[in-house]
């Protein structure tokens, strides 16, 4: 797999959610221009912390790719809810992800439902500018509708995808060498 988004180092803000009001948060691929454009996921590492008023958990934390409609496109993993802890921790989410091929005004996004609606999980976004400048910003679901951010500041998250393709030259041994006497 090959490595194409990293934000797991940055210095983070904790950014709440819950199913009372941010259902979702994440990442959005704004222009055309954005890196993230025909990118697949197949992993994806995010740092997770239960708020401590919140304990225990239930429900699930899902990671998707949703369109500019607020559709879902694929679900990359799910990790259950009640294996957050409250200290942060990277949580990975593999599954049945890596065939959909990101588009532009594409959300990559988690998500907490639940019920009671007052369970919190705390997620990360960037301090500042890491990843895409201009091209993809910080995103949430909120009121029934994706949104992005005006702040080019990033969520934290690692993805991984299925790998560069190789030419078959790339895949063969060497030929073998020949020595003139």
């Amino acid at each position: 797999m090959a490595l194409w988004y990293d934000t797991l180092t940055a210095a983070a803000t904790a950014n709440s959610i819950n199913s009372a009001a941010n259902l979702y948060r994440g990442e959005c691929a704004v222009t055309a221009s954005s890196t993230m454009i025909g990118k697949k996921i197949v992993t994806a590492i995010v740092p997770l912390m239960i708020n401590a008023s919140s304990q225990p958990l239930s429900g699930n934390v899902t990671f998707g790719i949703y369109n500019s409609s607020g559709v879902l496109q694929e679900t990359t993993g799910v990790v259950a809810a009640n294996t957050i802890t409250g200290s942060k921790a990277n949580y990975t989410f593999t599954g049945s992800g890596g065939s959909y091929v990101i588009q532009e005004g594409d959300f990559i996004m988690v998500g907490f439902t639940t019920e009671p609606a007052n369970q919190t999980i705390e997620v990360y976004g960037t301090d500042g500018q890491e990843y895409d400048g201009q091209d993809s910003r910080r995103a949430y679901y909120e009121s029934g509708t994706m949104q992005y951010t005006g702040s080019t500041t990033d969520f934290v998250m690692s993805l991984n995808d299925a790998g560069a393709i190789q030419s078959s030259s790339t895949l063969l041994p060497p030929p073998p060498a020949y020595v003139r006497l």
